[in-house]
């Protein structure tokens, strides 16, 4: 999986909180907060697998740190879907 860029996450992490069940990422795609999904609005059948999960700090969790914010990420290759399978 690759992580999107801060601003991205946060225009995801936002609709994510306030109960979205999609948000426009940019012109050419979206995100199916429901099925957890990148889908390409020109050809729909080309999606990726999203997660959400939390950050990692880059060193040791400390008494009293803040959590970090949770971030989206996508999966590295687009797959195809055809009618009724889900082929990569």
């Amino acid at each position: 999986y690759t992580s999107y860029p801060p601003e991205t996450n946060a225009l995801i992490e936002r609709a994510f909180l306030s109960g979205k069940q999609e948000v426009m990422i940019d012109q050419n795609y979206k995100i199916d907060l429901i099925e957890n999904l990148q889908v390409n609005i020109q050809d729909t059948n080309k999606q990726r697998r999203v997660m959400r999960q939390p950050m990692s700090l880059r060193r040791e969790n400390r008494p009293g740190d803040v959590p970090p914010n949770p971030r989206f990420h996508s999966e590295a290759k687009p797959r195809k879907l055809s009618f009724g399978t889900d082929e990569r």
